[in-house]
């Protein structure tokens, strides 16, 4: 019971540190919404480290192609990539500044990306509970980065 107290006062501070905003938006206006969050990071931040998460793999490649041919510097990982280029790409990500990744939840899974100045999360309205657990978990690693979702 107390590690349960202990638990939950420790994700209660954490939470109150987290800089988060949320949007609902359109589902047709998501992309629009994307690449205009990640314009002003850009602007603002020097090295940027942006993660993009998607809900599906479908999803994920889509966005990577629609920001790939805006010429952004954008790399993609997803369960539909073999398992060595994923490796590559995750490798590369951490190593890496002026980067953005759009991934699915497959990157989720025990990685840990560090500097990283800016998380978007695509989900739907009922995943919102998914997300501040993923939120959590990376804010365990003691850097807690600011984090933009919408649904």
């Amino acid at each position: 019971m107390f590690l349960l107290i202990q638990w939950a006062w420790g994700l209660l501070k954490l939470l109150l540190r987290v800089q988060q905003q949320y949007l609902v938006v359109p589902h047709e206006l998501h992309f629009h919404m994307v690449h205009r969050l990640l314009r002003e990071h850009i602007d603002q931040e020097v090295d940027y480290k942006v993660i993009v998460f998607c809900t599906t793999a479908m999803v994920t490649e889509f966005m990577y192609i629609m920001l790939r041919d805006l010429k952004l510097n954008v790399r993609e990982i997803h369960s539909r990539k073999p398992q060595l280029y994923r490796t590559r790409i995750s490798e590369e990500f951490r190593d890496s500044n002026r980067l953005i990744l759009v991934t699915s939840d497959v990157s989720t899974r025990g990685v840990n990306y560090p500097d990283v100045t800016l998380v978007i999360q695509i989900r739907l309205v009922f995943l919102l509970v998914e997300s501040i657990i993923f939120i959590v978990l990376e804010g365990l690693e003691g850097k807690v980065n600011p984090g933009k979702e919408f649904c």
